[in-house]
């Protein structure tokens, strides 16, 4: 006889392992995304504004750009159902592309810098998956 193990792992908040007979779970994340903002979330929304504040002093191309990207940001971290990883990781890795692009023509760059990395810790995304290699 031969029984067939059905697993569902919809709303799974464990990425990255695999699942042994039996349920049990190798390997692997605990993650709960929502959550992370969810606890942070005024951290978070006065890390954006921080941000918003010391873009200012970018040059008017790059400070458009930023703003642009924590609009984006602070959206998707209100709208619960709209919180996708990926894209915050994404605008994440924007916004520490740009500070270090643009590090050694602002002086306000490594501040910048630093709040996109505590942003980045307060999400829950590790900052070594948005930071060039």
């Amino acid at each position: 006889m031969s029984d067939k193990l059905a697993y569902d792992l919809r709303g799974a908040k464990f990425g990255g392992g695999f699942a042994t007979e039996g349920g049990t779970q190798i390997g692997g994340v605990l993650n709960d995304f929502s959550q992370n903002i969810d606890q942070s979330f005024n951290e978070i929304t006065n890390l954006i504004h921080s941000l918003r504040t010391m873009a200012k002093a970018f040059p008017d191309k790059e400070n458009r750009e930023a703003l642009e990207h924590l609009n984006d940001l602070e959206e998707d971290i209100q709208i619960h159902g709209k919180r996708k990883p990926s894209r915050i990781k994404a605008t994440i890795a924007a916004l520490l592309g740009m500070s270090m692009a643009i590090g050694s023509v602002v002086a306000t760059a490594t501040d910048f810098t630093n709040n996109v990395f505590e942003l980045s810790e307060k999400l829950g995304i590790p900052i070594e998956a948005v930071q060039p290699r």
